[in-house]
């Protein structure tokens, strides 16, 4: 019985390592993506937040930037762009609760007398906190959003910059998929 719930929580474990996060896309119908030629970043009051520091930002930007540069689109001046790209994260703290039981009722018969018993209920909680990665892009000839692209997982403790560039590198090539 041990070696049944062990396994079966292992599994459990391993599935939640391999859970893979897709981005969700929406976009304006009327908009050429194909014209897209040139982008410029441009920084907004939701761009600018106490989540993302200097560093993450720079890290973003060079994502961005070779994520659009490896789809034939250039870095110009904001001036001389077709889209102009800004993003910005959201983040939220969470409870993530999970139960399991030993086993049901069950009930035996042991010298001369039926002995029962229950199973036991155990509840578990974690708290993280859960980020939301937006990226728009607006075009410069309506000054209206033609493109989003939105990630949501959770946060991970990332103790090196090789770490954090990897992840951000990893989120943006999702966020930008279909594009």
């Amino acid at each position: 019985m041990f070696r049944r719930i062990l396994l079966i929580s292992f599994a459990l474990l391993m599935s939640g390592c391999a859970t893979k996060y897709t981005a969700q896309q929406d976009y304006s119908d009327d908009f050429d993506f194909e014209a897209i030629e040139r982008f410029a970043f441009i920084d907004t009051e939701a761009s600018v937040n106490a989540q993302l520091s200097g560093m993450d930002r720079d890290r973003l930007n060079t994502a961005i930037t070779s994520e659009l540069i490896s789809k034939g689109k250039q870095p110009v001046a904001v001036n001389e762009s077709d889209v102009l790209v800004t993003y910005f994260l959201v983040t939220k703290d969470k409870t993530k609760v999970t139960s399991s039981n030993t086993g049901g009722y069950h009930g035996y018969y042991r010298r001369g007398h039926y002995i029962y018993g229950a199973g036991v209920n155990h509840v578990h909680t974690k708290n993280y906190v859960e980020g939301t990665l937006v990226i728009d892009f607006i075009d410069t000839k309506t000054n209206k959003a033609v493109w989003r692209s939105s990630l949501k997982k959770p946060l991970e403790k990332l103790d090196t910059p090789q770490q954090r560039q990897q992840s951000i590198d990893a989120a943006v090539t999702e966020l930008f998929k279909t594009l």
